[in-house]
């Protein structure tokens, strides 16, 4: 879990960029509570919500996943590459980009594979994980110290 950015933390706030509502009214300085404003960011659902990668994931879940049919039609060099990354037992981590990006690269959009497999390396993530990694939760002292640099 990543530490909380206070002065981004007090960016997201202030400029709410996804609409999230941290203010009670339009009023310049009409802030929400501090735990109605954890409540927002660290909500599963809603605004600023969106779908993150799972940090670790089994070879086996992604295994599980591949259609034999699209297997057996794959390039070379596409089987060679997923091979690779699932030769042994450890886990692999879903957020480094070249691994996701090549997943969903070598089992392309309205395949079936990928369609199993999505699930299974993305989850529901809330604001507060979008903005400094899975499993971040932001607390009232958080927004507490990014308010006083709000009124810095």
């Amino acid at each position: 879990m990543a530490q909380v950015d206070l002065t981004a933390l007090r960016d997201e706030i202030v400029n709410d960029p996804q609409g999230v509502g941290y203010k009670s009214s339009a009023t310049a300085d009409d802030w929400k509570g501090d735990q109605e404003i954890v409540d927002l960011i660290n909500a599963l659902s809603g605004p600023g919500a969106e779908m993150i990668r799972r940090s670790l994931v089994t070879n086996s879940e992604i295994r599980e996943s591949v259609d034999l049919t699209e297997w057996a039609a794959m390039s070379a060099a596409n089987r060679e590459w997923v091979q690779m990354h699932l030769s042994d037992d450890a886990p692999i981590d879903i957020t480094q980009d070249p691994v996701f990006d090549g997943l969903t690269t070598v089992f392309p959009q309205g395949s079936a594979t990928r369609a199993v497999l999505l699930p299974k390396i993305q989850r529901q993530g809330s604001r507060s994980e979008v903005l400094w990694g899975e499993a971040t939760q932001v607390t009232a002292g958080n927004v507490g110290r990014a308010f006083n640099l709000i009124g810095s």
